[in-house]
């Protein structure tokens, strides 16, 4: 009923591709925050795609040449620099964006949306301190006790910053889960 708009309801991280027989198209589509890699390489008509950039050579049966200038932009910028376009290392090749749908229809025509942006505008100046720590610490409950269905034991990536410890601690003390952290 909502195409591609009813990801936004999804929760988690995805890369995928889905190829409608009936009408002859692929859409090709990333997570919010692009957790998960998808890349599209078009060649003489030809749209090829995977999550990994070998295997994109694979398909397309070539090895890709530098992007030289995406080079010298991470050598001059550095590594935040490098997620202001769709652009990667390799001439070409181009990464869906996070949030985004891509859609090729039965001519190869491509059609960028997207089903997700960050929305900040709703701010209640109604809210204390305390009631907006509140809210935070519950939605921060809410997202770890989502994350931690699993069949099997879960364990943590300790950085030593705060936000991996609170995590842990969520999951341990307030949930009673039993992770471990390393």
């Amino acid at each position: 009923e909502d195409g591609y708009r009813a990801l936004d309801r999804c929760e988690g991280m995805w890369a995928f591709a889905m190829l409608d027989t009936e009408e002859e198209s692929l859409t090709l589509c990333r997570d919010r925050f692009g957790e998960k890699p998808l890349y599209i390489l078009r060649d003489d008509g030809d749209v090829y795609f995977g999550s990994e950039v070998k295997f994109v050579q694979a398909l397309a049966n070539r090895r890709l040449r530098p992007n030289l200038d995406h080079v010298q932009r991470y050598l001059v910028n550095g590594y935040k620099a490098l997620y202001k376009t769709p652009e990667t290392f390799f001439a070409g090749l181009q990464e869906v964006p996070p949030g985004a749908v891509v859609r090729f229809d039965r001519e190869g025509k491509r059609s960028d949306g997207r089903y997700w942006r960050p929305v900040f505008d709703n701010e209640d100046e109604s809210l204390s301190f305390e009631d907006s720590v509140a809210g935070a610490r519950d939605a921060l409950i809410q997202s770890v006790r989502l994350r931690l269905r699993a069949d099997v034991p879960i364990a943590f990536c300790l950085s030593g910053g705060v936000d991996s410890t609170a995590l842990i601690s969520i999951a341990k003390r307030v949930l009673g889960y039993d992770v471990h952290g390393f």
